[in-house]
Order: C-alpha cells, then structure tokens, then sequence
C-alpha cells in the first residue's frame, strides 16, 4: 500500500502472520477492525466468532449466559457450574470440615 492509511483502517500484512515486518507496499493492505476480525486465523479471532460453547449452550443472543472476563475472555456459566458440581461430587466438599459436631456425639 502506497498512500496514506485510510480513517479507521489498520495496515494487514497479507501473510496475516503477526511478526512478519516485510516493508513492501505490494505486502500491506488498508483493513478495518471488523473486517480483520473475519479474517484472521488466530486463536483470539477464532474463538471471537464462536456463538456457541463446546456443549452447545449459546454465547451470543438473548439466551447466553456468558462471563465476560476484562480481558474479553468468554465463559459458559452453565459449563462451568456443571463442571464444578462434578468436581466437588468427586472429591468431597470442604464445607463440612468448619461444621461444629452435634451435641451428644462428642469423644467417649
């Protein structure tokens, strides 16, 4: 590209590598944020494209139910709970460990 960058564009190297510094002009291409967004192969993109979970619980719409990390990460509630249910059913909650014993079934 030759030229000044056009107004909300970014320059795209079209290897789409993220260290590639070839200067060439021929090498480089005006693109927007949504635009790179469907191009690119990264593991942020990608995953940034996704509308459903591994499951199939939906992270988009108004039936998602989503939390959205600050650093834009996603998450499904749903998932999660799930996941957390069989893993305190497997190995045991610690909850009942602060538990005070009953009266009457103390030490003989």
């Amino acid at each position: 590209m030759i030229g000044p960058i056009p107004a909300g564009h970014n320059l795209r190297s079209v290897c789409d590598r993220a260290d590639c510094v070839r200067p060439h002009p021929d090498h480089r291409e005006p693109i927007t944020p949504e635009e790179l967004g469907r191009v690119t192969t990264n593991p942020c993109a990608l995953n940034a494209q996704k509308v459903e979970c591994l499951n199939g619980h939906p992270l988009t719409g108004e039936l998602a139910d989503v939390y959205v990390y600050p650093n834009g990460g996603r998450e499904c509630r749903r998932c999660r709970r799930d996941y957390q249910r069989t893993h305190r059913g497997a190995h045991g909650s610690t909850d009942q460990l602060d538990q005070p014993e009953p009266a009457g079934e103390g030490v003989a």
